[in-house]
């Protein structure tokens, strides 16, 4: 991956803070996505959890496939953190 290449995959990569539910069992829920702006949305539905690497935003780790606000999209947790791959339209 050359330098170009790099910036795109790391400028699509967003670290966000989320508000999530640890079950005894180990489940985790995401809960509340708190976007880079600030603005929190609310995670409506778990649709799909799996191990699994993103290309488009570079790293691996748990996908969950959620719906937020009627929108169906992709978040990871990665170890410790959470990420979001930027949309691109």
């Amino acid at each position: 991956m050359d330098d170009q290449e790099n910036l795109l995959v790391n400028n699509l990569k967003v670290y966000v803070d989320v508000l999530e539910v640890r079950r005894r069992d180990g489940t985790i829920i995401p809960c509340v996505i708190k976007w880079e702006d600030g603005r929190n949305y609310r995670v409506d539905k778990v649709l799909s959890v799996q191990r699994k690497a993103t290309r488009k935003g570079g790293g691996c780790g748990i996908r969950y496939y959620v719906r937020v606000h009627g929108h169906e999209t992709e978040m990871y947790l990665e170890e410790t953190r959470w990420f979001v791959v930027r949309e691109t339209h």
